[in-house]
């Protein structure tokens, strides 16, 4: 043996006796398998759907700064249909038609939305409203869409 393979040698006996080990660090466990352990899963899948009038107001409100705006907040709700700034729309008139309308602003223009939170799976946010926040204009909307 020469000095390169003696070199070498010490390597190949400290793998030789190496089995070889699932890495427990891995991410192979299934929905069911997280289940049995007690492990709690993910958030519930949040769905945004946009009601065909909140669509045409949001086409009125025309390209720019305002509707990047309103954007980025509908994409936000759905990491978070809850967020800090959501505020609940009060009346008797709407809860007793099942409706569970929340609000937040963007920019100068207010979101008016329905959140069903019936399934632990599924989280389903509807947009209905989309209007300017200084004349009250997304509530007289929402009153003639839904009151």
């Amino acid at each position: 043996m020469n000095d390169s393979q003696k070199a070498e040698q010490p390597e190949e006996n400290q793998n030789a006796g190496a089995t070889s080990k699932p890495n427990a660090d891995s991410d192979d466990t299934t929905p069911e398998d997280a289940k049995a352990e007690g492990v709690e899963l993910d958030q519930p899948r949040v769905e945004v759907v946009i009601d065909d009038a909140a669509e045409k107001d949001f086409d009125k409100i025309g390209r720019g700064k305002h509707q990047a705006q309103i954007q980025a907040k509908i994409d936000a709700l759905e990491t978070n249909p809850l967020p800090q700034a959501a505020r609940p729309i009060k009346g008797e008139n709407f809860k007793a038609k099942g409706w569970n309308f929340y609000r937040v602003d963007a920019g100068e223009y207010r979101i008016i939305y329905d959140l069903d939170e019936q399934t632990k799976i599924l989280t389903i946010v509807t947009i209905v409203v989309i209007g300017q926040r200084n004349d009250d204009k997304a509530y007289r909307l929402l009153q003639r869409r839904f009151g």
